[in-house]
């Protein structure tokens, strides 16, 4: 007996890894439900060609802004990843020329601050986080879904790095593992039927 995921994932050629972990549920909504990485939930809805622009830069900002408060806390004057946050914010809500041309100036803006957080992985991690999310703003959307996707793996590797700065491994790992669970519930949020139900 066919499986779903033969119906579904095998066809847009999904890594044998996520096709693994999907035949664990009966159902391609319950998989959606409890699936646990949001990169991988915004690549599906891309691959699907689900076309809803402004909510995938919305899953960017709320991921993005997640990251904010511990970056912002060391660098409290550095506002580059902020200003990109809230750019692609302001495309999501009124998609004009102008907002698009701001997002992009402060996508540029917070991808240039990477130098300055060479030595400092999270950091580094998150305004790279910060500029994909101006980009998904700026982008059409085809691309706004894999810079929000982009966002959300760098922001989970912020987390981790800021874990491993405590010097614990398994820690860097569990903080990256829940950063990610936490990704697909704000994906969630914005797309809670999973694009296999008809």
């Amino acid at each position: 007996m066919k499986h779903w995921t033969d119906e579904y994932l095998v066809p847009m050629n999904a890594c044998g890894t996520a096709i693994v972990k999907a035949k664990q549920y009966d159902d391609p909504q319950t998989a959606w439900d409890n699936w646990d990485n949001g990169f991988e939930l915004l690549l599906t809805l891309r691959r699907c060609g689900i076309d809803v622009r402004p909510k995938f830069i919305l899953c960017a900002y709320e991921i993005v802004e997640r990251l904010l408060p511990l970056f912002e806390k060391k660098y409290p004057y550095d506002d580059r990843p902020r200003r990109a946050i809230e750019a692609a914010r302001r495309c999501a809500e009124e998609d004009t020329e102008e907002n698009r041309k701001i997002a992009a100036a402060a996508a540029r803006a917070a991808r240039a601050a990477r130098a300055t957080y060479a030595a400092d992985n999270a950091a580094y991690a998150t305004v790279d986080a910060a500029a994909d999310a101006a980009y998904a703003g700026y982008a059409d959307v085809y691309t706004a879904a894999i810079y929000a996707g982009y966002a959300a793996g760098y922001a989970a590797n912020a987390v981790a790095y800021a874990a491993a700065d405590t010097g614990a491994d398994a820690d860097a790992k569990v903080a990256a593992a829940s950063e990610r669970c936490a990704h697909a519930d704000i994906v969630r949020k914005y797309f809670p039927t999973s694009p296999f139900v008809k």
